[in-house]
């Protein structure tokens, strides 16, 4: 069983005077002065929100073995959702708390698998399972909203030969309604989406001391159903139909022999996403490289690491993100920038 409880609140902006002379490249923290007072005219919609979310379930799963070489999982979720989301007005003196949204669910999700195993090391597999979840909703402008619904159909195969190789390939799609999206800042529903797509998960050994680690991901995804009519047909917003990852990993060795020395590195890749709901315009696909060195001994009989970990190791400047303004009408939106290169060392000893 588990227990969920989100609590959100919109918080009340401060406003004060402008200071100049900040250099962000050299800075001098300590010039301005905590602010005191609320500004209602900056506040988001002069108003105070308040919006409290409970999730209680009870799970339960069985894997039944119906001889050697066929495996049934049968499980269900039951699930009971308490929603309440309320605002205050700040621009009238002694303005009432109006609730504005108070919904009670209680919904049973099942989750269904079998699987094949013809040797020890090969399995073909299938599941079905449901999803539920809440929509926060403060009460500022559209709301509140419908629950976030899911239906996921998978199948695939899995190879596993232990201590040599590893490989998993999956064919999946997953419906849902409700999605809850950003536009512009203004939060809203969309009818209904469909991803599908293919994933391949491949680790192994290319010899005693190189290993690699490789993942790749096709994803198709669309909108069926949504009040903005030119959206409908079109990809989701911010996800990629391709992304993939290729790393090595070279290691000789033992700690207690002298130190084992490890070393590696690869790269991640992200195609083109695109950015709001009728694909206005999409951000570029990029590919970040990353590497890594350590160093494992015995000291005082207990196993010391000295790691090295370089990401965005040739300092790429690439955009994994954006919030658009195009739809609702704010002339402009947001791009996020990746993090630079950073460099970590760590070390550590184990008692």
């Amino acid at each position: 069983m588990d227990y969920e409880r989100v609590v959100a609140k919109d918080p009340s902006f401060f406003r004060q005077p402008l200071e100049a002379g900040f250099n962000i490249l050299n800075p001098v923290y300590g010039i301005l002065q905590p602010p005191t007072t609320i500004n209602a005219a900056n506040t988001f919609a002069w108003q105070k929100t308040f919006n409290e979310v409970e999730n209680r379930s009870l799970f339960i799963q069985d894997t039944v073995h119906l001889n050697e070489q066929w495996i049934a999982v049968l499980g269900g979720r039951y699930q009971q959702s308490d929603q309440f989301a309320d605002r205050r007005n700040l621009r009238l003196a002694n303005s009432p708390t109006i609730a504005t949204n108070d919904a009670k669910h209680n919904v049973f999700l099942p989750r269904l698998g079998l699987v094949y195993r013809p040797t020890q090391s090969l399995s073909f597999y299938g599941n079905y399972s449901e999803s539920f979840k809440p929509n926060i909703s403060t009460g500022d402008g559209p709301g509140p909203f419908d629950p976030e619904t899911g239906v996921v159909h998978e199948v695939g195969v899995k190879v596993d030969i232990p201590d040599k190789f590893a490989a998993t390939v999956a064919l999946y799609q997953i419906d849902k309604e409700n999605i809850l999206v950003n536009e512009g800042g203004i939060l809203r529903t969309a009818g209904a989406a469909r991803s599908r797509g293919l994933e391949v998960d491949v680790a192994g050994k290319l010899t005693n001391k190189l290993d690699l680690i490789a993942t790749y991901a096709y994803t198709d995804t669309e909108l069926l159903e949504d009040r903005l009519k030119a959206a409908i047909g079109n990809p989701l917003a911010g996800i990629a139909k391709n992304v993939a990852s290729l790393f090595l990993n070279y290691s000789d060795g033992t700690p207690a022999a002298g130190g084992r020395w490890t070393v590696g590195g690869g790269a991640r890749y992200v195609g083109e996403r695109a950015v709001d709901p009728i694909n206005t315009f999409f951000l570029d696909g990029y590919t970040v490289a990353d590497a890594y060195a350590s160093y494992e001994w015995k000291q005082w009989n207990h196993l010391a690491t000295l790691r090295l970990n370089v990401k965005n190791l040739f300092d790429k400047t690439y955009y994994p993100g954006a919030v658009s303004g195009v739809i609702t009408n704010t002339g402009g939106g947001t791009i996020f920038l990746g993090e630079p290169r950073q460099v970590l060392l760590q070390a550590n000893i184990l008692f």
